[in-house]
């Protein structure tokens, strides 16, 4: 007879399903889920329903596909994209591993035969494709697509910076998301992260290997500890822009040397995913496995009760729409004093 536990997810993305996704169909192989308002284990993410997470007085597993690092004074878990060990508590499982995976691990792109390379090399249309939703503090994003513009037109397919004729607009998600057959036309994908930060890597790379597009990356500096360096353009490898830009034309103009970035492998290990996978189900186990009671491991005593006394009543002000809105104004009036 499988353990049951009571379990809830709080604070994702809008497509996120809390009863369809990697982390409860993990658990599911193993106990009987009940998902619940009043949970045993809460599964949060601190970038919505802000200090919700303090209400409930169970254990806490904190998700995080951006660059938030875990808070342990509310956290008892984490997963998260830092690369440090903290006991059993913490697991580096960024959001590229995750985000569209329902069930086990994410599955590098297919390798191509010579012959299929070539087909995907008459296959693109077009040169390269920009397509983001909003503006980044660091400005850098910007700075590859200007960049880049210089040499050649690109194509800006998101409601940021769109520069197409009619309008046309790519979508990232939900039921009608068309962005990967987009970007299947292109021989180059902007993948730029919205920040440099170790470690912080989001789905903005695979999604231009799995249309067999190349990528061109700027962001976490330690990317080419898990992806290939061959198959993709580097931007944090180049001390200037224009450095970069002069690898991309030299590609660009060299059928040979595309043709071999098509088919280097996505990952360094190909095995990595896998690995990476069966590393999350043991750290989730583990957690689950222990009673209740053994499996806390944040202070709940003392000057650590005052601390989540002050996040509860932190999260009664984002409650209210008139003090979220105050907030929100700050923020955005603030934000050029922000690195």
């Amino acid at each position: 007879m499988k353990k049951k536990i009571k379990v809830k997810f709080l604070g994702f993305y809008q497509d996120f399903l809390p009863d369809d996704n990697v982390f409860i169909n993990i658990l599911k192989n193993r106990y009987d889920v009940e998902l619940s308002d009043s949970p045993d284990y809460l599964f949060f993410s601190p970038l919505a329903d802000y200090f919700q997470y303090a209400h409930y007085d169970c254990i806490r597993i904190m998700i995080s596909g951006e660059p938030f690092s875990a808070d342990w004074n509310s956290a008892d878990y984490s997963i998260d994209f830092d690369s440090y060990t903290f006991g059993d508590r913490h697991i580096r499982y960024p959001l590229y591993l995750y985000q569209w995976q329902t069930q086990g691990p994410y599955f590098p792109r297919t390798a191509l035969t010579s012959e299929q390379a070539d087909d995907i090399i008459h296959s693109k249309t077009n040169f390269c494709n920009f397509i983001y939703g909003h503006q980044t503090i660091s400005g850098m994003r910007e700075k590859i697509y200007h960049s880049i513009s210089k040499y050649k037109h690109v194509d800006s397919l998101g409601q940021y910076l769109n520069n197409m004729p009619n309008g046309e607009t790519a979508t990232f998600s939900g039921n009608n998301a068309n962005k990967q057959d987009y970007l299947k036309r292109y021989k180059f994908t902007i993948s730029s992260e919205s920040m440099s930060q170790p470690g912080f890597t989001t789905e903005k790379i695979i999604d231009a290997f799995n249309a067999y597009s190349i990528p061109i990356y700027w962001g976490n500096p330690d990317i080419a500890t898990e992806f290939n360096p061959s198959a993709f353009i580097n931007l944090n490898d180049f001390s200037t822009l224009e450095d970069g830009l002069h690898r991309l034309q030299e590609i660009d103009n060299s059928p040979h040397l595309y043709k071999q970035m098509l088919l280097a492998s996505e990952f360094v290990d190909p095995n990595y995913p896998e690995k990476k996978y069966k590393e999350l189900t043991d750290f989730l186990y583990h957690i689950f496995d222990q009673d209740k009671e053994s499996a806390f491991r944040r202070n709940r005593h003392y000057i650590c009760h005052f601390y989540n006394v002050m996040f509860q009543y932190m999260s009664l002000h984002f409650r209210n729409p008139f003090l979220k809105l105050f907030y929100l104004i700050y923020y955005h009036a603030t934000k050029g004093h922000r690195t």
